[in-house]
Formats: C-alpha cells, sequence, structure tokens
C-alpha cells in the first residue's frame, strides 16, 4: 500500500517525551488517553470533563486542534506531516465519512494498529494524553502530554484511532460537522496559513468553528 511504504525508520523516531501530566488541567473540556504497546496494539479512553457541554462538538474541536498542533509539531519533518495529511484526506474525504466506518482501514493504518480495549499496565510503552482546554470568548486550546517512548507514527496515528471512536459513537449529523470543521481548517492552511506559526495552530480552528456555527 502507498502509505505503508511511507512507515520508514524516521517515521519511527521517538518523540522527547519529559514533560509530567498535572493531576489536572484547568477549564478542560474533553480529556482523552491514548497507549501504546510494542506489538501495536493502541487503546482509547474517552472522559467528558464539562458535564453541560455536547461531546460530539468538542470531539469535533480536539480534532481540529489536534490536527492544527501536529502540523506546527511537524513543520521540520517532512514524512510525519505528510502522512498526516494523507491520513485525514482518506479517512474523512474518499469518500465522505459516515457513521460505523472503519476509519483505520480507510486511513490504511489497520496492518499497523490493533484497536483494544484495553492494555495490560505492564505491557503500555508509551501513552498520549490531550486536554481540550476551554479558553476566552468560547474558543478552545489543546494541551498534550506524552509520556514514555511515544513516536512519530504513533503520534500522527492517534488522529484516526481517535476518529475511529466518534465513527462509532456520533450519528450523521455530528460526523459531518467533524467533516466540515477539518474541511475548513484545511482549507485555511491551503491558502496559505503557516503551519510553523503557533497562533494559526489555535486560531484556525477556532475560527473553522465559529464560521460554521454562524451559518447554522
Amino acid at each position: 500500500m502507498l502509505l505503508a511504504a511511507m512507515l520508514s525508520a524516521s517515521f519511527t523516531t521517538i518523540i522527547d517525551a519529559s514533560e509530567l501530566v498535572p493531576k489536572k488541567v484547568e477549564n478542560a473540556t474533553l480529556h482523552i488517553i491514548l497507549e501504546y504497546s510494542a506489538t501495536g496494539e493502541a487503546s482509547l479512553i474517552v472522559k467528558k470533563v464539562k458535564l453541560n457541554s455536547y461531546e460530539p462538538e468538542e470531539m469535533a474541536r480536539l480534532l481540529t486542534h489536534w490536527y492544527s498542533k501536529m502540523l506546527y509539531l511537524f513543520q521540520n519533518n517532512i514524512m510525519p506531516e505528510m502522512y498526516l495529511k494523507q491520513e485525514v484526506n482518506n479517512a474523512l474525504f474518499e469518500p465522505k465519512i459516515k457513521r460505523k466506518d472503519n476509519i483505520l482501514k480507510k486511513a490504511q493504518i489497520d496492518d499497523v494498529i490493533k484497536l483494544v480495549k484495553r492494555i495490560e499496565k505492564k505491557k503500555v510503552i508509551s501513552t498520549i494524553e490531550l486536554y481540550l482546554q476551554e479558553l476566552p470568548s468560547n474558543q478552545r486550546g489543546v494541551v498534550s502530554f506524552l509520556k514514555g517512548d511515544p513516536t512519530e507514527q504513533q503520534t500522527v496515528f492517534s488522529w484516526s484511532i481517535i476518529l475511529q471512536y466518534a465513527s462509532e459513537n456520533y450519528n450523521k449529523k455530528d460526523l459531518y460537522f467533524i467533516h466540515d470543521m477539518m474541511g475548513k481548517t484545511i482549507k485555511a492552511y491551503s491558502a496559505g496559513a503557516d503551519d510553523d506559526n503557533l497562533q494559526n495552530s489555535i486560531s484556525i480552528p477556532n475560527n473553522a468553528y465559529f464560521k460554521i456555527k454562524m451559518n447554522k
């Protein structure tokens, strides 16, 4: 497969992950925990932190923010950035996402990642934790923490793993909201927005959200 050919040694570089996860992130609305084993297993835990929020909408915002943040993180690394863009395109747009889609298969990573309910604690080699954080004026931002030895590959694949959860648990309308938000986010970068600008990684997903809400 084309994407499988991209999974070279340079794409499995270990990311420096010395930052400790705090006990609490202020004003969080959603908390995501991804765990990986050495044998390609991955597990996902989704925790709704702000109880009166609408989870699918918060998830759409998390996915766009995480995508933008990864573009910023991998701005000088062609392989993971290229794979992320193609992975997202395959998973969401080729063809358009629908309920119960096999997202890992659409993203062409199902032969690399095996999604399981839980991984034994002793077998977990790396963890990615994401918090969607509420900011002033109804904006959002994503706070990320990496533990263990996460690779660039695992980091990029986390996006499709999260979308797999959405495909299994959200309705058609909610999935199309994710589709449209990602479409506007990608369009902003295609129009020339710099992915090496940290402010863009925050403002572009927020602008995508507000544009869609204004048109509803």
